[in-house]
């Protein structure tokens, strides 16, 4: 059997379902704090703590966990645990790197030009993310080396999907850039729903 013919499986529907359901979770708790609690206008968004945001990477860690939970029925709990709280702690420490790399590069005060500094290390962040995640699931089962390379190629496509989200639904203010596609939250969706789908593919060997 084809694996895309495992989308014909009600299981497998309800991964790419709750997969794009979690995703707009996660979007919808950005939204709710950036416009009822931290206030939309200015860049005042770029300097203050988001409360939302551990809720958020636990989002995230569990879409790309769907799998074991729809499936791994002969996972033992503890590592069921143990994988989502590394997740949801590299989840949470890289969202709070980024955070302050944006916060430094649209700031009105730099210092010096840390421009390439600032994508290098976002670059390398990358890397070291795909590297968590791909680790958190060899801990249960098989998953070839390869798959850091489609993770990582993964965490950087959230940028061209952004800035292409943006381009249809543009921030309430009208802008069309990429800090306004980040402010919009784009990024923490597009991170979510491909996780999940690619946790989905990795675990149907489409990938």
């Amino acid at each position: 059997m084809s694996a895309w013919r495992h989308l014909q499986k009600s299981k497998d529907q309800l991964a790419i379902f709750l997969s794009y359901l979690l995703a707009c979770l996660a979007w919808s708790l950005w939204q709710f704090e950036l416009n009822f609690l931290v206030g939309w206008k200015g860049m005042h968004w770029l300097h203050v703590p988001f409360y939302t945001t551990p809720i958020i990477c636990g989002i995230i860690a569990a879409t790309y966990m769907l799998p074991l939970f729809i499936w791994g029925k002969k996972v033992p709990t503890y590592k069921y645990w143990a994988i989502f709280l590394v997740l949801w702690g590299s989840s949470w420490g890289s969202y709070s790197l980024a955070y302050l790399a944006f916060a430094n590069l649209y700031s009105k005060i730099h210092f010096g030009d840390t421009g390439f500094m600032v994508g290098s290390a976002l670059f390398l962040l990358v890397f070291l993310e795909s590297f968590v995640f791909w680790a958190a699931r060899a801990f249960v089962g098989r998953s070839p080396s390869f798959h850091i390379l489609s993770l990582a190629f993964m965490f950087i496509m959230c940028v061209p999907l952004s800035l292409i989200t943006i381009d249809f639904f543009p921030a309430f203010g009208g802008g069309q850039n990429f800090i306004d596609a980040v402010k919009m939250g784009y990024p923490i969706f597009w991170v979510c729903l491909q996780l999940g789908l690619l946790s989905y593919a990795i675990h149907r060997r489409m990938v």
